[in-house]
């Protein structure tokens, strides 16, 4: 199942630099498609300056933009989509292209994406991850119940399924080896991820892809679930978490 996964998130973005189709042409396609039209209008309207030339630096707002059009059926097209169409050229196209080369480590890390020896930082996967919403609350579980590793010694059963369920998400395959830089430090990235291999990952898989898959400990370790299991698990968290709350209260 995970090698399975893995080739569907590749196949979603490895195709960004293999694509020869002509920009307005996708750009058409993409803004029929709400999903899609969303994302390239919010790119265009947040990443502005740097389309334009007029700065250097990719903000955070950009990234996050560009991750989420990229992960967008005909988006991740329409970043590396060809300008020019027999010898006529897309407008501006070129110019745009070369200026969001300021954006280069998010571009750099989608073509990482299939490669597990080849991290990418914690920041960028994250917000990958946050791109997809089973990922995104699989993530924020994983970040509730594994808070507090250290304090309690052991990895509880509650974490150990949630860090199963994240690593059954396509979208948090770069998660498993991820560099935390200054930006994921907001959530204590470096703790978390120290507590989580000392307490809960102790055995390595091969993947079938040649990559290391690290598992949670076999002590809770269960058979990798269905993904429509893993989000029957995640909406049964959120009616814990929301009873809890109430009797809290």
């Amino acid at each position: 199942m995970m090698g399975a996964a893995i080739f569907t998130l590749w196949s979603v973005f490895c195709l960004a630099f293999a694509v020869d189709e002509h920009c307005h042409d996708i750009e058409e396609r993409c803004y029929s498609s709400l999903g899609c039209g969303n994302a390239l209008h919010n790119f265009n309207l947040v990443c502005g300056r740097q389309l334009s030339g007029d700065t250097n630096i990719c903000t955070e707002e950009c990234q996050r933009a560009l991750i989420t059009l990229i992960s967008r059926n005909d988006g991740y097209k329409f970043i590396n989509c060809n300008c020019k169409k027999e010898n006529e050229k897309y407008s501006d196209c070129d110019e745009k292209k070369q200026s969001l080369q300021v954006c280069r480590s998010v571009l750099d890390a989608v073509e990482k994406l299939n490669d597990t020896s080849k991290p990418i930082s914690c920041s960028i996967a994250h917000w990958i991850c946050d791109t997809d919403s089973k990922c995104a609350a699989a993530l924020a579980y994983y970040k509730s119940l594994c808070g507090n590793l250290r304090e309690i010694g052991s990895c509880s059963e509650r974490c150990n399924n949630t860090i199963n369920i994240l690593y059954q998400q396509k979208y948090a395959l770069k998660l498993q080896n991820c560099i935390c830089d200054e930006l994921s430090e907001d959530f204590n990235c470096s703790e978390l991820q120290q507590n989580t291999k000392e307490y809960c990952l102790k055995d390595k898989y091969t993947l079938a892809n040649g990559g290391l898959f690290t598992a949670p400990s076999k002590s809770f370790r269960h058979e990798m679930w269905a993904p429509g299991l893993a989000s029957l698990t995640i909406l049964f968290l959120l009616f814990q978490h929301f009873s809890y709350n109430v009797l809290m209260f």
